[in-house]
């Protein structure tokens, strides 16, 4: 696969995810094995992104690589959902989520001998997140 073609799948793949694409699995998913190559690549197409002034950017976050929308944007991103974005739960609050759902009523004390850990961050991570 030339250079061009590349940075346009690297694009589809990442315009289309949403959450960070490690290196691994996008070297899978392109049939290259020179990952040099396409750390390269991915470099080359979040500078173009950078140069051309886009408002998404290419980022490398969180052990892979992302397309995002740039902060000085959110705000219209937050207008159109109305603030109702996905939130992403911790597992420790998914689970003590979980344990609630399951069991209701009980008190932490019930959990955190559920669990066998303590709670009081994930409860707290929950409880304002309503």
């Amino acid at each position: 696969m030339e250079d061009s073609e590349l940075k346009k799948v690297l694009e589809t793949l990442l315009f289309i995810t949403d959450a960070p694409l490690p290196v691994s699995r996008i070297a899978q998913l392109c049939e290259i094995k020179n990952k040099e190559r396409l750390e390269t690549a991915l470099v080359e197409l979040r500078k173009s992104y950078d140069e051309e002034g886009r408002t998404l950017q290419v980022m490398q976050v969180a052990g892979g690589w992302q397309l995002a929308t740039r902060p000085e944007y959110g705000l219209w991103v937050r207008k159109l959902y109305q603030n109702k974005m996905t939130v992403r739960l911790t597992q420790a609050a998914l689970e003590t989520l979980c344990i609630i759902a399951y069991k209701q009523p009980l008190t932490r004390a019930e959990i955190e001998s559920i669990r066998g850990v303590e709670v009081i961050g994930p409860l707290e991570t929950l409880t304002q997140r309503r």
